[in-house]
This record gives structure tokens, sequence and C-alpha cells, in this order.
């Protein structure tokens, strides 16, 4: 068996292109729930380091998603046409 140089003494290690086993992954987090973030943001008045520690999501995306309901005036897909109006009775205060 001849030796393969690589710059490096001794022989070159060929490692296998596949593996057999398969692992679970999920690379992408389930969707946050919109109308529950603005139920109780608006409704139930919860300050957002709780909104924060309830949907485990950074502060950033919590604000962001708060300034987003409030341009677009709670018209989302996400929240039912009930809640809606009841979130535009409650900020009109």
């Amino acid at each position: 068996m001849e030796s393969q140089k690589t710059g490096a003494p001794g022989p070159k290690l060929v490692e296998p292109l596949g593996c057999n086993k398969t692992y679970p992954a999920q690379w992408k987090r389930a969707n946050l729930d919109i109308a529950e973030l603005a139920r109780k943001r608006f409704i139930e008045n919860w300050p957002r380091k709780r909104l924060v520690n309830h949907f485990n999501r950074s502060h950033n995306t919590i604000t962001w998603w708060i300034g987003k309901l409030k341009k677009l005036k709670f018209r989302h897909e996400g929240i039912p046409l009930e809640l809606q109006n009841k979130l535009k009775a409650v900020t009109k205060k």
C-alpha cells in the first residue's frame, strides 16, 4: 500500500461519504401565536418582559410584532375578526 502525501507526515485519512444514522432535528421554531400576543398585551395588559418570558422570544421580536400589529391596525390573518374589533376598541381609549 502506498502512502499518500498531504504535506503532513503519515498516510492520508479518508472518511466515509455517508452515515447510516439519522437524527431528528428541528430547524425552524414554531410560529408565534399573534392572536395570543395581541390579546395578552392589549387586553390583559401584560408587560413586554412577561411576554418575552411567556413566548420564549427576544425583547426585539416581541417589540417588533407589537409595532407591526399597531401599524396594521390589528388586521392580521392570525387574528380573528372578533378579536380585531376588541383590540381596536381597547386601543382607542
